[in-house]
């Protein structure tokens, strides 16, 4: 997987998630609403900075240099105690716990149907395919 997949998942899940939050306010679901927003705000900062995390930490064939360091101390200073704070603040706001559920769920099914989609259109080849294919097996 590639970091485009990361974003284009990440604005597929933007947009349902945005969609999600106008037609629950469209139908008087305010509460239900807010929580949706919130978590998918949530889980898609959430990924984006794992993301930054990991493309800054695991570069092939070179040593981290110091400024690359700085960064993922940034980065995880910000992932970790700001991220995490912040989404328990929002489930003290009180909104139906569901729907922070349900709104950090969307990304997760986006990425999920994204990847099944590139592996049955066969743009990416699972290891297991592979392996069952230089098996002999039928």
């Amino acid at each position: 997987m590639d970091l485009g997949f990361i974003r284009r998942s990440v604005a597929v899940a933007a947009g349902l998630a945005g969609l999600a939050f106008l037609l629950l306010l469209a139908h008087g679901k305010t509460a239900w609403a807010w929580g949706l927003g919130l978590g998918a705000l949530w889980a898609l900062a959430n990924w984006v900075l794992l993301a930054e995390i990991l493309r800054t930490a695991f570069v092939p064939g070179r040593r981290l240099s110091g400024s690359a360091k700085v960064r993922l101390a940034v980065l995880g200073a910000v992932k970790f105690p700001v991220l995490y704070g912040l989404g328990y603040l929002a489930l003290r706001l009180g909104f139906p716990v569901v729907s922070y559920l349900v709104g950090f769920w969307i990304l997760f099914a986006v990425a999920v149907v994204k990847a099944a989609g590139r592996l049955l259109a066969g743009l990416d080849s699972s290891p297991v395919a592979r392996g069952a294919e230089g098996s002999g097996a039928p």
